[in-house]
């Protein structure tokens, strides 16, 4: 909580709780009203509490600003404590000579008052400004663990965002060393075709490099950076790959973190295109299930496991790896990632689970 609202807050509790208790004291001594010396009318009840409450508030405030200076160069409670009974006692009298000295002057008796009837009700009164002393180190400590919480909770998102971005930062060079291997094959295909695979990569990285600094993007804005990644992709195989997106219109405003498919569907291109039968068929689906969000990529072809040639010889399993540690990093706890063959196909599926994220 920032300074200006902490004063902020301080006074209209101040403003509240003193006349407050103002008026509640006055409506529980009117019943005694002449049955005590000291309650001898009700105009004089009046006045002398709504003297106490006024006297009370400016005390307390002032008890305030010495509370604030000794917690400020000790916390001690055996420092604290001793205090807090000294100067609650001394605003209680304070605070009880102001209430009897206008008490007695309205009801004409101030000249003939023997001077310590000044200070009776003192020891009451204390009490009172005691109860406000422990009040306000209360509320004190309560907003300094706030704080401290909201220190720790800032402090935990910012390291999560540079480790979101340490990530990312391994995505992008790996994506971009595929995307490189895929153009030096065209080069040697076909290079016309290679001269426009380097211009749609250009543009790929242009938008990249425009979204560097966001960790989390719409999922229709990471569907359409796979779109440029594929439009290269679709230039190197052309016929020889089929890609397909069912995409839930209500999914597309749902963040998640930028280029988290990549790698999926870089696999799904890289081993598919080596097991399946032409045209290498991808699917990308995107749709809700309860609180959650499912993402799945799926191609056509067998799995390759990580004693087979074709793993050893591509280096497979950073893509995995990465999307695994950057789940971890931004849905601890609420995520999923499983990869399984079925039927020809082999797919990679993410659950995220919305219901912590205050998703829509």
């Amino acid at each position: 909580m920032d300074q200006d609202h902490t004063v902020s807050l301080f006074w209209r509790l101040q403003l509240v709780t003193w006349p407050a208790y103002g008026i509640v004291s006055t409506v529980g001594a009117l019943p005694y009203v002449g049955l005590s010396p000291h309650l001898d009318s009700v105009h004089s009840v009046l006045v002398g509490k709504a003297v106490f409450s006024a006297a009370g508030l400016a005390a307390s405030s002032a008890l305030r600003t010495v509370y604030r200076r000794v917690a400020a160069q000790s916390g001690a409670w055996h420092r604290i404590a001793p205090l807090m009974i000294v100067l609650s006692y001394l605003a209680g009298l304070l605070a009880t000579m102001c209430a009897n000295a206008a008490r007695y002057m309205v009801s004409g008796r101030y000249l003939d008052t023997v001077w310590s009837s000044f200070f009776g009700g003192a020891i009451n009164a204390s009490a009172v400004f005691l109860a406000w002393s422990a009040c306000y180190f209360a509320i004190r400590n309560y907003q300094a663990l706030e704080a401290e919480k909201r220190e720790a909770l800032r402090a935990n998102a910012l390291a999560q965002q540079a480790q979101l971005e340490m990530l990312r930062s391994q995505v992008s060079p790996h994506f971009l060393f595929n995307a490189l291997n895929s153009v030096h094959a065209l080069v040697l295909e076909d290079p016309r075709r290679a001269q426009i695979a380097v211009e749609e990569l250009a543009d790929f990285l242009r938008y990249s490099l425009t979204q560097s600094k966001v960790v989390e993007v719409p999922l229709a804005e990471e569907v359409k950076v796979l779109q440029k990644y594929l439009e290269i992709e679709k230039i190197r195989f052309e016929e020889k790959l089929s890609v397909s997106f069912r995409i839930q219109e209500q999914t597309e405003h749902l963040p998640v973190p930028g280029f988290l498919l990549h790698p999926l569907m870089e696999n799904a291109i890289k081993y598919g295109m080596q097991t399946s039968p032409m045209p290498l068929q991808v699917e990308l689906t995107a749709g809700r299930e309860g609180n959650s969000l499912r993402l799945a990529i799926a191609n056509s072809g067998r799995w390759v496991g990580p004693d087979e040639e074709i793993f050893a010889r591509s280096g497979a399993g950073l893509g995995l790896k990465l999307v695994q540690q950057r789940l971890e990093q931004a849905y601890p706890g609420r995520h999923e990632l499983q990869s399984h063959e079925r039927n020809g196909w082999v797919e990679s599926v993410i659950v995220i689970n919305l219901a912590g994220a205050g998703a829509a």
